[in-house]
């Protein structure tokens, strides 16, 4: 039997004995991700005043999807993603950007694979803003295959992925 409250998709299922879990219910959760590929860059490869006035419209045109959701954002340690995030976390009004080696611009497949698995499988969050660069963003489009969707903002997808259940 399935059915929806409160965005969360309800399953019966046989207890399995666990403290503290509500006997034959489990809960699913879904979270919103975002991808995004950081402002332009110059010569030497630092975000442009260009860049940083881009990311700031970005991030006013991501507000409308994130309404009432609590949010994380993981970057690239490249300063110019870093620096990209820190533009869209300050105009969101998350306090914190976190740095991940998986989303560096030398990351691949598996990496995108591994972060996609700490995505789903860490945190409260209702939605996730991965700061990336361009390869590494389309290899979570390989990854999603059709469960991603283009927006209007410029280099920016999201998808709906399933949290994993404990």
């Amino acid at each position: 039997m399935m059915r929806v409250e409160s965005g969360c998709e309800v399953q019966h299922r046989e207890p399995r004995g666990r403290p503290g879990m509500a006997e034959g219910i489990m809960v699913r959760r879904n979270k919103l991700l975002i991808i995004m590929r950081h402002g332009p860059k110059d010569d030497k490869g630092n975000l442009t005043g260009e860049g940083r006035t881009e990311m700031a419209k970005r991030a006013e045109a991501l507000k409308p999807l994130l309404v009432g959701k609590t949010i994380v954002i993981y970057s690239s340690p490249v300063k110019r993603v870093k620096e990209s995030a820190e533009i869209v976390a300050r105009a969101l009004g998350i306090p914190e950007v976190k740095e991940d080696i998986l989303l560096h611009e030398d990351s691949e497949g598996l990496e995108a694979m591994m972060m996609l698995d700490k995505v789903r499988s860490q945190g409260d969050e209702d939605a996730c803003v991965l700061m990336t660069h361009s390869p590494v963003a389309k290899s979570f489009k390989v990854i999603l295959g059709d469960a991603w969707t283009k927006t209007d903002i410029d280099g920016t997808f999201t998808a709906t992925i399933e949290m994993k259940a404990e």
